[in-house]
C-alpha cells in the first residue's frame, strides 16, 4: 500500500509541475470551465484538450481506485 501512495503522489506532483510549467498557456481555463481570453489557433486548442485528457483522466481514475472521491 505505501507503494501505491507513493506512485500516486509522485503521479499528482507531475500534473501539478506540467500545469505550473505551461501556466502561460491558458490550460486551466478549459480545466475549470472558464472560456478562453481569446480563441486559440487550431493546434493549439487540440493540445489543450490533449494535456487535460492525457493528465487528469489517469489521475481522477487513481484518486477513484484509492477511494478518495
Amino acid at each position: 500500500m505505501p507503494v501505491l501512495i507513493g506512485i500516486s503522489v509522485a503521479f499528482a506532483l507531475h500534473v501539478v509541475g506540467v500545469y505550473w510549467w505551461y501556466q502561460n498557456d491558458d490550460l486551466m481555463y478549459p480545466l475549470v470551465m472558464i472560456p478562453p481570453k481569446e480563441i486559440p489557433p487550431f493546434w493549439h486548442a487540440i493540445f489543450i484538450i490533449m494535456v487535460n485528457g492525457v493528465f487528469l483522466l489517469p489521475n481522477y481514475w487513481l484518486c477513484f481506485s484509492l477511494h478518495i472521491l
